[in-house]
């Protein structure tokens, strides 16, 4: 009996150490259907498209915009924000002297180490904003199918590619109350190593309609720039960008 209480006492105090670690960690999960639309240029062998003209669907029943987020805040300091968004289409823009169709397919994962520079009044649970610094990398997967009929010659080429971007960003967290945030947030990178420059920028408005759950809804883009060709095999500078909305779960 004596050895079983003092295996109880024991046991207590690591319970209410690893029930204090769990409640260090706050986490949240938000899946979001991206209405984007695609403005740029591509180019390969020496002919340039303009991916806003011409006719295509997006989004349609061939093409999809998905992005699934997910944090985790470890004592209102330190965390990581990862991200992951599939992307597709198939569109045939304006060329010169001929036609042209373009299929992009891509799958986006960010990660992302995030330290909290401060806070402003109880971002928590009132009003408030807390400020936070954002560094790690951006993996692109992404296959590019072009055909194009020039002057009754035709031609085309498929490629598809894997590279990582660092990128570095900032995030402001602002709360207009228990039931309302609003969430600004962007970042920069490439730089050379795999394109040469990838940046992304997103404000989005959150309800709260439970203790856990909220409405989200805003505005997101993500370009590419990679004027060189060493990233896909074909110059590119375009922008995704449009209204998202989605569900964010807290727990």
């Amino acid at each position: 009996m004596f050895a079983l209480l003092c295996l109880g006492l024991a046991a207590a105090p690591a319970s209410a150490r690893a029930y204090q670690l769990a409640e260090d960690w706050r986490f949240r999960v938000t899946p979001y259907y991206w209405l984007a639309t695609l403005s740029g240029t591509i180019g390969y062998s020496g002919l340039n498209a303009d991916l806003a003209s011409g006719s295509g669907s997006w989004p349609g029943s061939a093409s999809s915009a998905f992005v699934l987020d997910a944090e985790a805040l470890y004592n209102d300091h330190f965390g990581i924000l990862a991200g992951f968004t599939t992307v597709s289409l198939n569109k045939s823009p304006s060329i010169s002297l001929g036609s042209a169709t373009v299929g992009i397919s891509a799958s986006v994962f960010d990660v992302c180490a995030l330290y909290r520079l401060g806070e402003l009044g109880n971002g928590k649970q009132s009003a408030g904003a807390a400020f936070d610094l954002l560094a790690g990398g951006r993996i692109w997967g992404a296959k590019l199918d072009l055909s194009a009929n020039v002057l009754g010659i035709s031609g085309g080429a498929s490629r598809s590619k894997t590279w990582i971007d660092p990128v570095v960003g900032a995030r402001i967290v602002i709360g207009l109350g228990p039931r309302l945030e609003v969430i600004l947030r962007g970042g920069i990178g490439g730089f050379g190593v795999g394109s040469d420059l990838t940046w992304d920028a997103s404000a989005t408005l959150g309800v709260s309609f439970c203790e856990n759950a909220r409405l989200i809804v805003g505005y997101r883009a993500l370009s590419l720039r990679d004027e060189s060709g060493t990233a896909l095999g074909a110059t590119l500078d375009a922008t995704l960008h449009g209204p998202v909305v989605g569900l964010g779960i807290s727990f």
